[in-house]
């Protein structure tokens, strides 16, 4: 038979089931943080020294050992502040000071960094560090054609130079 468009002999009722509590919420968000600060490494996340050159990075766009270095980085940072830690934590303080101090070209490192940057506590460095990515992220976005309003994964030395004249 059916039942107003369902039919009722293939009706399923799931098990019953109860929202997670205050306590094991925070036993999940304090595994969860362990679990990335194990994986840091120097003060930063990436796997290995950061690239040489251009033509490292257009050799694998999309690799963070490419034009995405700091990538890594940023996400973890990222998470770790949307998880509760303080920016002021020793290990977060670290890993900021290792992207402020590392360029990246790759648009997802450049959109991860942007968004730990206005988590920080508002400082000249911080801003600073938004503005220049900010410039490359705008400079990057394609302007015209079917893909106006997209990104490469990274910036083109013209697109480069153009983030430098705003």
């Amino acid at each position: 038979q059916h039942y107003q468009g369902i039919q009722s002999g293939h009706v399923c009722f799931a098990a019953h089931t109860q929202a997670a509590t205050p306590a094991a919420v925070e036993k999940a968000l304090a595994s969860a943080k362990a679990f990335i600060y194990k994986q840091e490494k120097d003060g930063n996340w990436e796997q290995g020294p950061p690239p040489a050159g251009r033509a490292a990075a257009a050799a694998d766009a999309q690799s963070a050992k490419s034009g995405q270095y700091t990538g890594r980085t940023a996400l973890a940072v990222l998470a770790l502040l949307n998880a509760g830690e303080s920016s002021s934590d020793p290990r977060i303080k670290s890993a900021v000071d290792f992207m402020m101090k590392t360029p990246t070209t790759g648009v997802y490192a450049l959109g991860l960094r942007c968004s730990v940057w206005l988590m920080l506590p508002p400082s000249p460095a911080a801003r600073a560090a938004m503005q220049h990515d900010a410039k490359i992220l705008m400079a990057s976005m394609k302007l015209k054609g079917i893909a106006r309003g997209m990104y490469d994964y990274i910036p083109t030395p013209k697109t480069l130079s153009r983030s430098e004249e705003r």
